[in-house]
């Protein structure tokens, strides 16, 4: 998956290290910056870092990326509710069962190097399918991945030219995101406090937005902490999916039980724990 974005007058593109690691299998052509910095040395990409994203700032670079269909770009699918992204995978799906029939038909007459091409773009396009695929898991709050922190150029922005406000709320590239930051750009402060009526304006615009383009944006939690560098202010949403809400629900019963009740092994009946063994028991699991 690839982003592209402008962040103070810099464009740049940031693309996940899946999509990277599929260059070698897939292109002829790769910038020799591109090669340094990721194979001469062993490049590994697994479950746990495969949808991190590097950021990128050449020019060329960035064209490179831009220009490589099979990398999904995330802007155009992102508002795609379910019903459209599993087009879009049926449509792949389609594609690569004509690639395969070619093939098949032709593996006995043709060059091996036309042979190869069909493999590669059927290749490309099973990746791309997949990455359409997590993006879907990605909005109904299945999988987590760790955008840039940074403001979305094309997102929502309040507070931008107000000269009464202190504060800029952005759009984070992730959705799920909203950043706050001081127009001077200035750090934040460990006893700074941010106006409660701007913050909750944030939050509202921000939730707007994801109820407006993500269907699965229902039940969700939130937190925020300080960037890195101490310059921006990051809430982030967390979907609870049907899964999570039912395993929480179970979860919560069994602690209730466990706390308030006991079964008697007599009679196998519930009894009920006094107020005093309760508050007692309360104190024990707080600690």
């Amino acid at each position: 998956m690839k982003i592209f974005n402008v962040e103070n007058g810099i464009k740049k593109a940031y693309v996940q290290l899946n999509d990277i690691a599929m260059l070698m299998h897939s292109c002829s052509s790769i910038p020799v910056s591109i090669m340094q910095r990721f194979f001469y040395n062993i490049f590994i990409v697994n479950d746990e870092n495969r949808w991190n994203f590097e950021e990128f700032t050449d020019i060329k670079e960035i064209e490179f990326f831009s220009n490589l269909d099979w990398i999904v770009d995330f802007r155009t699918y992102k508002n795609m509710n379910e019903k459209e992204l599993l087009e879009q995978g049926y449509m792949l799906g389609d594609e690569m069962d004509d690639i395969a029939r070619e093939y098949n038909k032709k593996i006995k007459i043709e060059n091996s190097e036309f042979l190869e091409e069909l493999l590669s773009k059927h290749g490309e396009l099973k990746h791309k399918m997949y990455s359409i695929r997590d993006i879907l898991w990605f909005k109904q709050g299945h999988i987590k991945m760790p955008f840039p922190e940074v403001a979305d150029c094309n997102g929502f922005v309040l507070g931008g030219d107000n000269e009464e406000f202190s504060y800029v709320a952005n759009q984070g590239l992730n959705p799920f995101q909203f950043i706050i930051s001081r127009k001077d750009g200035a750090f934040f402060k460990a006893n700074e406090v941010l106006p409660l009526g701007f913050l909750q304006s944030a939050q509202t615009l921000s939730i707007s937005e994801n109820m407006d383009h993500n269907e699965f944006f229902g039940e969700f939690e939130c937190s925020s902490h300080l960037s890195d560098d101490k310059k921006s202010f990051v809430t982030t949403y967390k979907i609870i999916t049907p899964e999570e809400k039912e395993k929480r629900e179970k979860q919560a019963i069994e602690d209730e039980e466990r706390i308030l009740g006991f079964t008697s092994k007599k009679d196998n009946k519930k009894v009920s724990l006094s107020k005093k063994f309760i508050d007692k028991f309360k104190g024990i699991f707080n600690k």
